[in-house]
């Protein structure tokens, strides 16, 4: 059995916390992006719809 090493469980650790900070950001962007486009399809349809009349 390998020998306990804490220096190398905090680095595991930090990699992965600093993955996952970055998966967040990711998601946090393509929804924020995902959020305008359907405000701005939604203003299109909106704008279509009254002009048509």
């Amino acid at each position: 059995m390998a020998p306990y090493d804490p220096d190398h469980l905090r680095r595991k650790l930090e990699v992965f916390e600093a993955r996952t900070a970055r998966h967040e950001r990711i998601t946090r962007t393509i929804l924020i992006l995902m959020t305008v486009l359907a405000v701005v399809a939604s203003g299109v349809l909106l704008y279509q719809l009254l002009d048509w009349q």
